[in-house]
């Protein structure tokens, strides 16, 4: 039962929509952890979802590009974006350790952190208006979009495992031990990840993404290689692991993924 606790307290924590179950378990935050590649998969269907209602009600070009690069953000109630501009706001401060935590832990957004947030915003509109673009043109077809359940999967894999694997830092709030099992928890993970790579890429494939076979396998490789070498980066310079590292791989990770799709 562990299991469902997690999962509704990664869909509480992680996801805007309201989840029906309000409940905590400290003893359960390893199970949420595990979950999390799950939720993505939902939220990936979700995105789908909204793409084919927009081909099916024809919405205009320019509102379809805007909802479609909106979603991922929306969808997680910003709070991976908050991670995503507080580690800029840090790392490209460019002070001590100490400074930098300090930075990381602070609510006011600096001038790298609201840089960052525009970068985001300029590459999942322009990324989502190219392969609209060229939907309607003709040069891919909607099987492509089926890879967006992927996007949404990969980085929140890498992600979850980064976070019970690597130490966390004193002021994190996963500075706590997490119950026994890592080991089985990073394989869980990892099947699911690869589960939803698999199907992702068959279902892209059989449907005509119009990538063929070996685009299709780099480009599956392109949103997680991105997570690991942004959390590995930011780790780094940060000494330890952080929910707010946690929400930056995944924002580089989707945006890698979102941007490789439109030019694959």
């Amino acid at each position: 039962m562990k299991a469902i606790t997690g999962f509704f307290m990664a869909w509480g924590n992680f996801c805007f929509i309201p989840c029906p179950v309000k409940k905590w378990d400290e003893n359960a935050r390893i199970h949420m952890l595990m979950m999390l590649p799950l939720l993505g998969i939902l939220m990936g269907i979700l995105w789908y979802g909204l793409f084919l209602l927009i081909q099916l009600f024809d919405i205009h070009f320019f509102a379809a590009a805007v909802f479609m690069a909106c979603y991922p953000l929306v969808i997680s109630g910003f709070i991976h974006l908050d991670g995503f501009m507080d580690c800029h706001d840090a790392i490209f401060s460019r002070q001590s350790l100490e400074k930098k935590r300090e930075i990381l832990k602070d609510p006011r957004a600096g001038a790298f952190a609201v840089a960052s947030a525009i970068s985001v915003a300029v590459v999942l509109f322009g990324t989502m208006a190219s392969m609209l673009d060229r939907l309607d043109g003709g040069d891919i077809s909607a099987g492509r979009f089926i890879m967006l359940i992927y996007i949404m999967t990969a980085p929140r894999a890498v992600a979850a495992i980064d976070v019970i694997r690597k130490k966390p830092m004193e002021t994190s709030q996963y500075n706590r031990p997490l119950q026994t099992g890592k080991g089985k928890a990073i394989v869980f993970i990892a099947v699911l990840f690869l589960a939803a790579m698999a199907i992702c890429g068959a279902l892209s494939l059989h449907t005509g993404s119009g990538m063929g076979l070996l685009r299709t396998v780099i480009f599956l490789q392109i949103p997680w290689l991105v997570s690991f070498a942004a959390g590995s980066a930011a780790s780094a310079q940060l000494g330890g692991m952080s929910g707010d590292i946690a929400g930056y791989e995944v924002v580089w990770g989707e945006m890698a993924g979102v941007a490789a799709l439109a030019l694959i």
